[in-house]
């Protein structure tokens, strides 16, 4: 399987565990051992984790760690609370 190969069907993975909410706002595991869960390399892991920073789905804090973006769904929730967007 060519890296882009694995790389894209990472990203499809990961993408799902994301937006089924299973990592919450929490840090996401490092690349060695996201890289160990899925038997692939750490470069294949920054490869894919680069793609999904790329669409805005996580974000890096740093020396902190990658962390999935929910600010665009706390945004959301909370403009459907105060009643700002009309649906």
């Amino acid at each position: 399987m060519s890296v882009t190969v694995k790389v894209d069907s990472l990203v499809d993975t990961l993408r799902a565990r994301i937006q089924s909410g299973e990592f919450g706002d929490e840090k996401l595991p490092s690349f060695r051992e996201l890289a160990e869960e899925y038997n692939t390399t750490q470069e294949t892991m920054n490869k894919t984790i680069q793609a999904l920073q790329a669409e805005g789905q996580l974000i890096s804090r740093g020396t902190k760690g990658v962390f999935v973006n929910n600010f665009i769904f706390c945004l959301y929730y909370s403009c459907l609370l105060l009643n700002c967007l009309s649906l």
